[in-house]
C-alpha cells in the first residue's frame, strides 16, 4: 500500500516537472549546445539545436547565457576549430541577435566581439577593455596587448606602487 503511494507521487512529481504545451520554460544555454549547431560536427545533435533556437525565435521557450558562456565559445572555435576571427565574430554576432535570448552584460559582450574581430587580442582582453572602458577605469595587467584598445590605460603594478612610496 504505502509502496504504490510512493508511485503515484513519484509519477505526481514527474507530472508537475515536465511542462504542459501550454507552458513556457526557461533554459540556461551552455557553450557546448551553440558550438553544436555552429559547427555541426554531430548533425543529429546540431538539428536538436536548431529546433530548440525555432522554439526560442517563436517565443515558445526562453533562453539564457551568460558572457563568459560566449567566451568558452569563441575559445572553442578559435582554438580547437581553428576558425579565423572574423567568422567567429559572425557566429556570435548571430547568436547574440537570437530572439528571447537574454545576456546581461550582451552590450558588452557585442562591443568585445567587434573589438576581437578588428584587433589582433584574445576574446577576454577585448571584454576586459569594454567593461574597463565602460566603468572609466584602469587595466591593471602585465598583457601589453591592452596598448592596443584605444581610450584604455594600461598601468602595471609597480606604476600604482611607485605614487604611495
Amino acid at each position: 500500500m504505502l509502496k504504490n503511494q510512493i508511485i503515484r507521487n513519484f509519477a505526481n512529481n514527474l507530472n508537475n516537472m515536465s511542462p504542459k504545451r501550454n507552458d513556457k520554460i526557461s533554459i540556461f544555454l551552455d557553450a557546448n549546445i551553440i558550438v553544436r549547431f555552429l559547427t555541426r560536427d554531430d548533425e543529429q545533435k546540431a538539428e536538436d539545436v536548431k529546433q530548440l533556437f525555432l522554439l526560442l525565435e517563436a517565443g515558445k521557450i526562453s533562453a539564457e547565457t551568460d558572457a563568459i558562456v560566449v567566451a568558452e565559445i569563441i575559445w572553442v572555435l578559435s582554438s580547437f576549430y581553428k576558425l579565423d576571427r572574423s567568422t567567429i565574430s559572425e557566429y556570435i554576432s548571430l547568436f547574440l541577435a537570437t530572439n528571447h535570448l537574454i545576456i546581461k552584460e550582451k552590450p558588452l559582450v557585442q562591443k568585445a566581439v567587434e573589438l576581437y574581430k578588428n584587433i589582433n587580442a584574445d576574446y577576454i582582453d577585448c571584454f576586459v577593455a569594454v567593461v574597463a572602458s565602460k566603468r572609466k577605469i584602469a587595466v591593471c595587467s602585465y598583457d601589453r596587448d591592452f596598448n592596443k584598445f584605444e581610450g584604455i590605460e594600461r598601468i602595471e603594478p609597480k606604476d600604482i606602487v611607485k605614487k604611495f612610496q
